[in-house]
């Protein structure tokens, strides 16, 4: 599967609003299960590529705070937007305001496949027959353990260095110029 194949399957998925977007996907790709990994392999280094502390800043400023998990699951989030959304978001993440309106609209443009991943997982034990605590696995790839760029020293002012980061975001998203944790 190629980069392009991918992001067009995302599209059409989004587009197509399935109840059980897995379900479709591996409808889509003729139940291959090789094609539905290369479809999670594409997910994950996509979700890993954005692991960038500027992006976890745009993520924090929009969600009003973002943990660990929630700047994992942002990014899946990400993905499921689409390839124009993930690429000028990681590209620049302050143009992530103009994408989502607020929290509320991050939510409802990614609702429907910020949980593919999971969904896939699921999918390929039934097809595989593997137990259900099985997962895909790609032990060719090396995933990040930090966040790419400059974090925001901890001993920074949060809201100097969250306006600095993503002014855009920080402007329209942090109410009363104050992020909550």
């Amino acid at each position: 599967m190629t980069e392009a194949q991918f992001w067009q399957l995302i599209d059409t998925l989004r587009d197509e609003a399935p109840p059980d977007p897995a379900q479709r996907l591996a409808e889509l790709l003729g139940g291959d299960v090789q094609q539905l990994v290369a479809f999670h392999r594409w997910w994950t280094l996509k979700a890993d590529a954005a692991y960038d502390w500027p992006l976890w800043d745009a993520a924090y400023v929009l969600l009003g705070g973002c943990s660990d998990d929630g700047f994992w699951d942002f990014r899946q989030a990400l993905v499921g937007r689409g390839q124009a959304a993930y690429e000028a978001i990681t590209r620049d993440p302050d143009a992530i305001v103009d994408w989502f309106e607020d929290e509320d609209d991050f939510y409802d443009q990614t609702q429907a496949l910020g949980e593919l991943n999971h969904g896939v997982q699921r999918v390929w034990r039934a097809l595989t027959g593997a137990a259900d605590h099985a997962g895909i696995e790609h032990p060719d790839l090396t995933l990040r353990t930090t966040p790419t760029g400059t974090p925001r020293p901890d001993d920074a002012d949060e809201e100097a260095g969250l306006r600095a980061s993503v002014p855009r975001g920080f402007a329209r998203y942090a109410e009363d110029g104050d992020a909550e944790d």
